[in-house]
């Protein structure tokens, strides 16, 4: 099944980018895909530090609401 990530950067529920995000996903469950929406402004999401090392592990040496992310991203067939 094909699966869709729609980011909202918006900080506003309700908001005209969350509104229009709600109907590319309804578009894309219609064609029988899996859609989820993520609210980006109620993550806690720590900057890139430039800190050097490479992870050996996973994508990052912080560890932040992107481990929910990271997963979501590597399943997509498409981001929004």
């Amino acid at each position: 099944m094909s699966f869709l990530v729609a980011l909202n950067g918006s900080p506003r529920r309700g908001s005209s980018v969350e509104r229009l995000l709600d109907e590319v996903c309804a578009g894309f469950r219609e064609g029988g895909g899996e859609a989820e929406q993520i609210h980006c402004n109620e993550l806690w999401i720590k900057p890139c530090q430039s800190c050097g090392p490479a992870p050996t592990t996973g994508y990052c040496v912080f560890h932040d609401d992107m481990d929910l992310i990271y997963p979501k991203l590597e399943r997509a067939h498409a981001v929004v």
